[in-house]
């Protein structure tokens, strides 16, 4: 023992069993005296004992067993005579034999590995589904504001364009002040790695406002998708310049698109 306690929670499984030898027995029956926190532990275990033991099987006993038992009901009244004198003989569990006792605790250990494994398997379980299920909520979620923003009435439809570039590059914005921002671009030259498109939302008033990057697809395709923007800001028009990589908040770079409001 360790600072007065069992070193390990096993030991109150052991006790329980009845295979602690006798030293470490003696010792922790004089602590469980004055402790009450382990025997609240050693309680626990033994109900744990208990159950474990509901779950074996009853088994016949062998024959010379039986024959035995049989020999000493039917033995000599000089032998009945000692016993009573001496007084009824303990009743010794199966389980409390050391041989019997140590196979007990084995089967214990396995039969809390296993259930612990099984609850560990069940959480994940459970953790996976419920993040399929999020990311699933969050399609839907998206999916119902993109449709909400392209069905409202006051949702305006601008197209971007250029003047000078064959296949000429092309936008189209889907604003609304309340539900957002879909941008669809066409045609849109590839850009070296460090510079990307950004789109700007041009208020009647006051400096544009950065509405998201993107880089176009081998087929020069590109899309910004419900970015964050303030609610209830008019529109005037719409710009596309190039920028580095990962956007700027004041726009630098050259103009490719542009689309009034």
């Amino acid at each position: 023992m360790m600072n007065g306690h069992p070193q390990f929670d096993e030991d109150f499984d052991l006790y329980a069993l009845g295979v602690l030898d006798e030293g470490e027995r003696a010792e922790m029956s004089a602590h469980l005296q004055n402790c009450a926190a382990c025997r609240e532990k050693l309680a626990q275990a033994q109900q744990r004992v208990s159950l474990v033991a509901l779950t074996l099987p009853e088994q016949e006993p062998p024959a010379h067993v039986k024959r035995q038992l049989m020999e000493r009901v039917h033995g000599t009244k000089s032998r009945t005579a000692v016993v009573e004198k001496q007084g009824p003989s303990p009743r010794v569990f199966w389980w409390s034999r050391p041989a019997f006792g140590w196979a007990f605790a084995a089967v214990f250990a396995l039969l809390a590995v296993f259930f612990a494994w099984d609850a560990h398997q069940l959480r994940t379980t459970m953790q996976q589904d419920r993040a399929r299920a999020e990311a699933q909520q969050a399609q839907v979620e998206r999916a119902r504001a993109v449709l909400d923003l392209l069905n409202a009435r006051e949702t305006q439809k601008v197209t971007l364009t250029a003047l000078a570039e064959k296949p000429q590059p092309a936008g189209r914005v889907f604003y609304h002040p309340q539900h957002g921002l879909i941008f669809y671009a066409q045609n849109m030259p590839a850009l070296p790695p460090d510079r990307v498109y950004e789109l700007w939302l041009v208020p009647p008033q006051g400096d544009p406002i950065a509405a998201g990057t993107f880089s176009p697809d081998s087929r020069g395709n590109g899309t910004v998708i419900l970015p964050p923007l303030p609610k209830d800001v008019p529109a005037k028009a719409f710009a596309v310049t190039i920028e580095p990589q990962g956007g700027v908040p004041k726009a630098t770079g050259p103009k490719v698109l542009i689309g009034a409001a």
